[in-house]
């Protein structure tokens, strides 16, 4: 398989919610906290000399302020895409971490078949990446991008763009602020 693109995959700064300890999910209007545009900044001097010719990000206020500082910081254009949202948590979205898991204690979250009440699967945010992927491969046959993104969507990412099954998927998720360089090769 021929690698066309190179993908920057950036997990936004840190919430108030992630402060908090409270489950976002498709939370829109979360905003990053103070040490959360310092991650932005600082993921932007680290991807100072990249190549990104654009950041692609989620569209929800924590992605896209993220997304923001690393588009301003590059001078390069950002694109919002409803298909980078974090996955949607149902009835748990707002709640404490813990209370959820311990009111869920028999759950396995990382079941890419689970889905919360009112929510989405793993497998539904996997279908949503591939048909975002395809996308852009298709509008940025070559190059450099950065893919601005949330901790599970961009674990199910990292499954898509590795080959790896959603069910062997690593449990690991990216720090807030942290990216990691990857091949985007052909997805069929």
């Amino acid at each position: 398989m021929n690698i066309d693109l190179t993908v920057f995959l950036v997990r936004h700064g840190q919430s108030e919610w992630n402060l908090e300890g409270r489950l976002q999910g498709q939370t829109s209007n979360i905003p990053l906290t103070a040490l959360g545009r310092e991650q932005a900044n600082h993921t932007a001097v680290q991807l100072a000399n990249s190549g990104a010719q654009i950041v692609v990000s989620s569209d929800l206020l924590r992605a896209a302020e993220t997304a923001r500082i690393i588009a301003q910081n590059l001078s390069i254009p950002i694109r919002l895409e409803s298909d980078l949202r974090e996955q949607s948590l149902g009835i748990f979205e707002g709640r404490l971490a813990a209370d959820a898991h311990r009111e869920t204690n028999d759950t396995d979250w990382s079941n890419p078949k689970w889905r919360p009440a009112g929510g989405e699967s793993l497998a539904d945010v996997y279908v949503r990446l591939v048909r975002l992927f395809r996308k852009i491969q298709q509008e940025f046959p070559g190059g450099q991008i950065i893919v601005v993104t949330h901790g599970d969507t961009a674990r199910t990412a990292l499954a898509l763009l590795r080959g790896e099954n959603l069910a062997d998927m690593t449990d690991a998720i990216l720090k807030n602020g942290e990216f990691i360089k990857l091949p985007l090769r052909k997805i069929d």
